[in-house]
């Protein structure tokens, strides 16, 4: 029997470049080593040494792990059996494969990149809903000589690929033909199950672009353990907390405006001893309360504003709930903030991929939107303390009218970079130059401090900052850098804390609360006499629970959980091929840098936190789940119904 082609026909007499099996060899080991970095970094659970160990010692185990591997190329077969296909349909057809193929190793090299800071692929993809603006400074933080490189050589290797003039003309030999038919069907098949079922494949198994074609996930929580929901963790609040009883004599007629600390973490933010320099956060301490132990629910953006909004936990799905249904008629800050007869403003620099842009916003009882021209005409260059001159444009157009408003500045996220002529002391994506940008907040904050005392406004408006989630720069060795998507402190843990000279006095408190819990507190204290809005309750209430529920399975696979529990915190990680998941177990509070891992000392502990976890979750995306079916998105009474059990709330006004 005759070896089979490698090619796809006879390479024409004269043909220049290599052929076609050379052009797809090249492809073949371009996109292997990209794998082959993935499956080499931290970011698997595993090492090359531990893997050949375990070759040794158990074969199977090692041979799970190659299956991955293989699973996570079987879109790029696929792709590439269809663009050879398309690249013998002539002259044009050859042109869009070849566009085809680049695009296909640039994802690729994209993708690799985006898993070697985060350790996932779907969230880089993610920064899709960035600015364009955005994303080029966010790309030219990470582009070296290695890096422009390899971005080169895919523009090389795709102007090569199909050159042979007659390929399209060659008619493969019949066994080609029906193993080509045999690779594809495999393939597909492959893909179908990546996508049908990601979570039970790790991130690492999937292709970048297989992440993609991939949703939402409710109905995949059968593949978790299981457990009961407890009931604490739903309870509204009814009575304030001991230490806060005397905010019930304190009249409730306030401005609010909330800054939104982009991807700023507790630890490294006023009062932490590790903060930088922020002298007008300090001269403020006395007119302050500061919840030391406030976690967001997921390390995203998108996720935070979900939270923030609508009082909810983040809804089991990689888009944001306003994402998928821009019309979810959820009650919100902005609609009961209106309701108390307050102007809204949404200040940012619009490169915050939330859903739905100024069209959902502007929906939610928010009048006055900030789009980049809105801020072009106040500042040059524009800095998040243009955001603060936005806000002050907004007030002069009512100056004796209640507000409420949410600033979203920017500077502390990827690449952690002023814009031009601003000189940055150091290198983007660098610690130093995000501990810069942290430190450039307690600008803005003097900046809008100064802003309310010059109109009057400063005792009868709190100021609330809190942040949309931390970031990580591989401290602990597992977490990764930027927003990451393993659950440790410095990801989630973030500051929370209201400036007020008739309210707060220098208070701490230091119960575990939640960001879903701030929606509610926000509409509270402007008047609104019901301190539960949907999920969430204000955190000056007495808590049923001291807990606090995280996730990170918006990352479609390999899906990341963990819950706060008073000092403890469990901690999961969907298991890897043929490893059993990772359970950790911490005391967050003698060991906040998650070192010690308690779980085979305390695994009884362990295990009780781990079965109140999957509860919730369970609860919670088997109600996502029934709201989606049922298409109660649409149909308030049936969407508070399903999600929360109760009639949807009627709009109060400010003496109920």
């Amino acid at each position: 029997m005759k070896p089979l082609p490698i090619t796809l026909g006879p390479r024409p007499a004269g043909a220049r470049g290599l052929g076609s099996g050379g052009v797809l060899l090249l492809v073949a080991l371009f996109l292997l080593a990209l794998r082959g970095v993935v499956f080499a970094s931290d970011g698997v659970g595993f090492s090359v040494k531990e893997l050949l160990g375990a070759w040794r010692r158990d074969p199977t185990g090692a041979i799970g792990v190659v299956q991955l591997f293989v699973s996570s190329l079987c879109f790029e077969l696929l792709a590439l059996l269809l663009l050879c296909r398309l690249a013998r349909g002539g002259r044009a057809a050859r042109w869009v494969a070849r566009g085809g193929l680049l695009a296909l190793l640039w994802l690729n090299l994209v993708g690799t990149q985006v898993f070697m800071v985060i350790n996932t692929y779907a969230k880089g993809f993610q920064l899709s809903g960035l600015s364009l603006p955005e994303l080029g400074r966010m790309a030219r933080g990470y582009l070296g000589p290695a890096t422009l490189a390899a971005l080169v050589l895919p523009v090389g290797v795709s102007l090569l690929f199909g050159r042979e003039g007659s390929v399209e003309r060659q008619r493969p030999a019949l066994r080609m033909r029906l193993l080509l038919l045999v690779l594809a069907l495999a393939a597909g098949g492959a893909v179908y199950r990546l996508v049908r079922y990601p979570l039970a494949f790790p991130a690492a198994a999937h292709s970048p672009l297989t992440l993609l074609l991939v949703n939402s996930l409710p109905e995949r929580l059968g593949q978790m353990p299981r457990g009961q929901p407890s009931p604490e963790d739903w309870a509204p609040a009814t009575k304030l907390d001991a230490r806060w009883q005397a905010l019930a004599a304190a009249p409730r007629d306030f401005n609010v405006v909330v800054v939104v600390l982009e991807s700023v973490r507790a630890s490294i933010f006023w009062p932490s001893p590790e903060a930088p320099p922020m002298p007008r956060m300090e001269a403020l301490a006395p007119h302050s309360a500061v919840f030391t132990r406030a976690y967001a629910h997921e390390p995203l953006s998108t996720k935070g504003l979900e939270s923030l909004l609508f009082g909810i936990y983040p809804s089991p799905y990689w888009e944001t709930a306003g994402g998928r249904f821009p019309d979810i008629p959820l009650d919100s800050v902005g609609e009961r903030w209106a309701a108390l007869g307050m102007r809204n403003a949404f200040i940012s620099h619009n490169e915050v991929p939330f859903m739905g842009e100024s069209g959902f916003i502007t929906k939610r009882g928010f009048s006055y939107y900030t789009m980049r021209e809105d801020l072009a005409a106040l500042d040059t260059p524009i800095t998040d303390r243009t955001l603060v001159k936005a806000l002050d444009r907004f007030i002069e157009g009512a100056p004796t009218q209640r507000f409420g408003a949410i600033l979203w500045p920017h500077h502390p996220h990827l690449p952690y970079q002023f814009p031009a002529p601003m000189k940055n002391a150091h290198p983007p994506n660098s610690f130093a130059a995000y501990r810069d940008a942290v430190a450039y907040q307690d600008l803005v904050i003097g900046d809008l401090v100064e802003l309310l005392k010059r109109r009057g406004l400063f005792e009868n408006t709190v100021i609330v900052l809190v942040a949309d989630h931390g970031e990580a720069f591989r401290e602990h060795p597992e977490a990764g850098s930027a927003h990451g998507d393993r659950l440790f402190d410095m990801s989630v843990h973030i500051p929370l804390v209201f400036i007020n000279p008739r309210l707060f006095h220098g208070e701490r408190d230091d119960r575990v609360v939640q960001q879903k819990d701030v929606a509610a507190t926000l509409t509270w204290l402007a008047g609104d006499a019901r301190p539960v809005l949907n999920a969430g309750s204000t955190v000056f209430h007495e808590r049923a629970s001291s807990t606090a529920y995280l996730i990170s399975h918006l990352d479609v696979a390999s899906m990341r959980g963990a819950i706060v529990h008073g000092r403890l915190k469990y901690m999961y990680v969907a298991p890897l091929g043929m490893k059993p998941p990772d359970e950790r177990l911490y005391d967050v509070v003698a060991d906040p840098g998650e070192r010690h891992d308690l779980w085979a000392e305390r695994q009884e502990e362990g295990r009780a936190l781990k079965a109140r976890y999957f509860g919730w979750l369970q609860y919670w995306g088997e109600r996502w789940g029934a709201v989606e079916h049922s298409g109660a998105v649409k149909d308030r009474e049936a969407l508070y119904q399903q999600l929360f059990g109760v009639s949807p709330p009627r709009v109060a006004s400010p003496a109920e």
